[in-house]
């Protein structure tokens, strides 16, 4: 007897450990001399171009210029409330080295001067140390890198991290560094965000830490974090986090990968200034791949055979497609699992691949909610 095994999609929830601020007013002036660790740092980056200010353009300037030399102040511009607040945020979104700083700052005003008085969660020998691991992390993984296709040293990376790392649910700060990830191997969603950030940005790729909401398992929501990267000239959403399947390698998810605003937001609560960013699924994981399908029929079926061909050629027994829409994700999932059509197409692979696949048994995973299937195990 065929016996067939559905998998629900059950997604990871995630909280990011997210930033308080305190009041300040700040004078200063300009440094010259940006630390060499610090290759993400550009006056381009997007959260220092999306400053309200030339006053708090220079105020993250000036921080960034002092901050790895982990003094006790720094003489910056007078700010107010608001402008502080998108500062610090700022400094640690745009530039993951930061990771030695604590959750909060304060300032304190002497005279007509006003110094900012930063937080620091890890001694200057102590980072120096965890930054040297975490270089040595990133290198031994950006040099299995074999391409220059931008969206296949993305594919390399996203899969590498799921391999590499495993989701903590502890949102403290100390699981929501690139070195957590990395290092460590145990990270919330934050810690994912800012590994994937910078092993996209030692290849070269532009890469955008958003933040937004989630709701929970127990429907709640909370915070969380993901990445937005430009693929081709292209910006798409990519959550490494939700894509993790609790390190189990045989059902890798691509559901995140690169997707456009109306897809991320049947599952996240976007923010206003990352909305309309992305627009495109060009290199949408399904669409470059020839798995994604605005119909069920036998071409389409056809199609599904040859993807699981080419995919077991490859090594994998794993096989993930997308619908467009509802009701054809429906049909295909009555028609392969219901009335098991699905050992009609594993027939048709077996017989043009050096692999033996499994024919007389199958296990599937769909997503309602996105209307994928992922097939897998089969050989």
């Amino acid at each position: 007897m065929k016996k067939i095994f559905a998998f629900l999609l059950a997604a990871v929830i995630a909280a990011g450990v997210f930033l308080a601020f305190k009041k300040s007013d700040l004078i200063g002036e300009m440094f010259s001399g940006v630390p060499e660790n610090v290759a993400a740092y550009s006056p381009d980056s997007f959260y220092y171009r999306n400053l309200s200010s030339e006053k708090s353009k220079k105020a993250y300037d000036i921080i960034m210029r002092e901050i790895f030399s982990f003094p006790e102040k720094i003489l910056i511009p007078n700010l107010s409330d608001t402008e502080l607040d998108e500062v610090y945020e700022a400094v640690l979104y745009d530039n993951t080295e930061t990771f030695f700083l604590g959750e909060t700052c304060s300032t304190k005003s002497s005279g007509a001067k006003t110094y900012f008085y930063p937080k620091y969660a890890l001694e200057k020998a102590q980072y120096e140390q965890r930054m040297s691991e975490l270089e040595s992390a990133e290198d031994e993984i950006v040099a299995q890198v074999a391409t220059q296709d931008e969206f296949e040293k993305e594919l390399f990376l996203h899969d590498t991290l799921l391999k590499t790392c495993s989701y903590s649910d502890d949102i403290s700060s100390k699981t929501s560094t690139p070195y957590a990830c990395l290092v460590e191997k145990s990270a919330s969603c934050e810690g994912y965000a800012k590994a994937m950030k910078r092993l996209l940005e030692k290849c070269s790729i532009e890469c955008i830490l958003a933040i937004g909401k989630v709701v929970n398992e127990q429907g709640a929501d909370e915070g969380h974090m993901w990445d937005i990267v430009k693929i081709n000239g292209k910006y798409y959403h990519l959550d490494p986090t939700w894509d993790d399947n609790n390190n189990d390698n045989s059902r890798l998810t691509y559901t995140y990968f690169n997707d456009n605003d109306l897809l991320i937001t049947k599952t996240h609560s976007v923010q206003d200034r990352f909305l309309n960013l992305c627009s495109d699924l060009d290199d949408n994981f399904f669409v470059k791949t020839s798995a994604y399908f605005t119909d069920y029929n036998e071409d389409v079926k056809n199609k599904i055979s040859a993807l699981i061909t080419k995919n077991t050629q490859n090594g994998l027994s794993l096989a993930p497609f997308m619908f467009e829409n509802e009701d054809d994700y429906q049909s295909a999932r009555r028609d392969l699992f219901d009335n098991e059509g699905i050992y009609r197409l594993l027939e048709r692979a077996d017989l043009v691949t050096d692999k033996k696949i499994v024919t007389d048994r199958v296990y599937y995973w769909p997503d309602d909610t996105f209307y994928v299937i992922s097939i897998f195990n089969y050989f």
